[in-house]
């Protein structure tokens, strides 16, 4: 839960500076990391956008922005259960 408090920020912020390289690798992370937590759509986005930015070298700001949401959503619902 710590390790990833600070990447929805970290996304948007290499979003905004076109750091995709950035992005991909906290895609990267999440999707290993929340597998084994059953977020299935979550890990599936980030599979997806690490993926488009590997083909592409880039992804759509609303696709970028759409995994920093989900994955603060997530993060969110983890803190209540705590």
């Amino acid at each position: 839960m710590r390790e990833y408090e600070s990447v929805p920020p970290r996304v948007r912020e290499a979003r905004e500076t076109g750091d995709y390289r950035a992005i991909a690798g906290w895609a990267h992370k999440v999707k290993g990391a929340y597998f084994y937590l059953g977020a299935e759509a979550l890990r599936a986005q980030a599979e997806a956008l690490e993926q488009r930015i590997r083909d592409e070298g880039r992804a759509p700001a609303a696709e970028v922005e759409g995994f920093a949401e989900a994955l603060q959503r997530t993060l969110n619902a983890i803190r209540r259960l705590l």
